[in-house]
């Protein structure tokens, strides 16, 4: 049995997922059970709740103990090999491998959208539990937002049964792999009996009084809530929300895609996002975020082909040190899906294209390297590259793209990584390399870089140009992927000294990537930067220098700021 829980706060399953498992350990011959905390303080309550567990047997059914400490109870005999050879440990998640080494067939995880690398972690923890009838791995979490690593295993997990309970909405969307043997469910706030208060009016009134998201939760959860439970929310809300709805959904949510949505801040809004999807983002069948999408009458995409961009000129690295000129790019169809070359659009005549790349470190790493191609004026995507090459291989891969595009503007990331493929780059001497200018000392004349520097800074810029372009729509973004991680990029305020001075952090949620989503929003920047991009046409934008098209008020406000100004070049100064 495999289960993956999204729930609320305080619904009492760590606590008997525990106990069964316990159970299993003092009652069963050659049993192992895996506890795994996400701090050192639940480590030691998991823990404390076991020895109790144990001290409240009566003595009769307490099995021998060769030890117990921090991390382990030991079911067997002190000496010998009687006992029933039993074992509970916990483990805390420090790294990918602090499971490796423990074979179990009952585990129990805690808290999964909390861990650094929930992803390399589950990966090897499983590899240890056995495909045995008996065998029990229960994931439980209450969540951090959107498109992390415990969002993608619920989304991709089966309900059991047929029927799909009202509080997960999203297994209506996302009905799950059929090869998946991950069971999922969402435990909703108001199921729980202890979350119940006495009204302190009586039901009519109480009625009266209902806000309009208390009417929606008995419309649409029926005898599931109960007045009660309305009653215990408001004083919850007041309590221990500090009157905040938001915050109350956050903790307690009533529905997984209320689960999934309300915590953490976004820095896209969801309806520009839905947007996108429902009129730019490719539907095709690799693309399709489920079975049976719709995207609606106003999806506009162009097909979606599937390529792998190759160099044919023949050039052998034992001839000379090698020149962009010598390059000759030719597309070659793949497999859809298969292919890491995207294109929605080819290239088009006189057209001019940007050519963004996020740099990960190798394809050792476990980042993606991550190409996306836009039209320079209208900001549309157009082609979109991803793969794990060495820095040689995306050098070339990068040119090849960029010469095809009409000799691009080509817009590496400059740091970490970057700084070494930028000097291969460089020493092609493809002249439309980006440059930024940056200002070292006040007096000195800018100087000029290669390359895009990543900064909180810069990508604080760069994030508000691409939430304005969201915003007023003048984007077309075609990769499902880059979507995906947009929607799912979190912000939080920090203190970046000892000043306490507040700095905007941006990033996606733990164990979950950014590539394709940061050479977006390079992209959008380097757009915006050109004076090349037209984000409207004219006639829907009027020329707010243009007399002619001004209304009314317009001109009013244009004769009080021309008083104003005359009459502050003549001295005078109202009473």
């Amino acid at each position: 049995m495999r289960v993956w829980e999204a729930k609320a706060r305080q619904t009492g399953c760590s606590t008997f997922v525990q106990a069964y498992c316990f159970h299993q350990c003092v009652t069963q011959f050659d049993e192992t059970a895996l506890f795994v905390a996400h701090t050192d303080k639940t480590v030691h309550e998991v823990f404390t709740k076991c020895k109790l567990f144990y001290e409240h047997l009566p003595e009769v059914l307490q099995p021998k103990r060769k030890y117990d400490n921090r991390t382990a109870l030991d079911f067997r005999a002190p000496r010998g090999p009687d006992g029933l050879r039993s074992r509970l440990n916990v483990v805390l998640p420090k790294g990918a491998t602090s499971a490796n080494g423990i074979t179990a067939r009952k585990v129990h995880v805690s808290e999964i959208a909390l861990y650094n690398n929930p992803r390399e972690f589950m990966l090897n923890m499983l590899q240890s539990v056995p495909d045995t009838p008996d065998s029990f791995v229960y994931v439980e979490s209450t969540c951090e937002g959107g498109g992390d690593y415990h969002h993608e295993m619920y989304s991709a997990g089966r309900v059991f049964g047929d029927e799909i309970p009202p509080w997960m909405p999203l297994k209506e969307k996302y009905p799950g792999s059929e090869d998946s043997q991950w069971y999922v469910i969402f435990t909703p706030w108001f199921l729980m009996d202890e979350y119940r208060k006495p009204l302190r009016v009586g039901q009519e009134e109480f009625m009266r009084t209902l806000a309009p998201d208390e009417q929606e939760l008995l419309d649409r959860f029926g005898d599931y809530v109960s007045l009660e439970a309305l009653q215990w929310r408001r004083e919850t809300i007041m309590t221990k929300c500090g009157g905040d709805p938001a915050g109350f959904r956050q903790q307690y949510p009533s529905t997984d895609e209320e689960a999934f949505g309300s915590t953490g801040r976004l820095v896209f809004d969801k309806a520009d996002m839905e947007y996108q999807e429902k009129a730019n983002v490719c539907a095709c069948e690799v693309c399709e975020p489920y079975v049976g999408f719709d995207p609606g009458e106003f999806h506009e995409c162009p097909e979606h082909k599937w390529y792998e961009i190759v160099d044919t000129s023949g050039w052998s690295p034992d001839k000379y040190e090698r020149l962009w000129t010598t390059y000759k790019p030719e597309l070659v169809p793949a497999m859809p899906g298969v292919g890491r070359f995207s294109i929605w659009k080819e290239a088009e005549p006189r057209k001019r294209y940007i050519v963004t790349a996020d740099v990960a470190a190798g394809h050792e790493d476990g980042d993606w390297d991550s190409v996306t191609v836009f039209d320079e004026a209208t900001l549309e995507q157009v082609a979109a590259w991803r793969g794990k090459i060495d820095q040689v291989e995306y050098a070339d891969v990068l040119l090849l793209i960029s010469i095809y595009y009409n000799r691009a503007i080509l817009v590496p990331e400059a740091t970490g990584a970057g700084q070494g493929l930028i000097a291969m780059l460089y020493h092609t001497r493809y002249y439309n390399l980006y440059r930024r200018k940056t200002l070292n000392q006040v007096g000195q004349s800018p100087t000029s870089l290669l390359g895009w520097s990543t900064t909180s800074a810069s990508k604080n810029t760069a994030v508000g140009l691409a939430i304005k372009a969201f915003r007023e729509k003048y984007i077309k973004l075609r990769s499902r992927n880059a979507l995906d991680e947009l929607r799912a990029l979190r912000a939080a305020t920090i203190k970046s000294d000892s000043e306490g001075t507040k700095m905007l952090k941006i990033g996606a949620p733990s164990g979950m990537h950014d590539d394709d989503a940061m050479s977006v929003i390079i992209g959008i920047a380097v757009a915006h930067n050109s004076g090349r991009l037209n984000k409207k046409p004219y006639e829907e934008q009027p020329d707010p220098w243009d007399a002619s098209t001004w209304t009314e008020e317009m001109w009013d406000l244009a004769n009080e700021e021309a008083i104003e100004m005359e009459m502050a070049a003549s001295g005078y100064i109202p009473q």
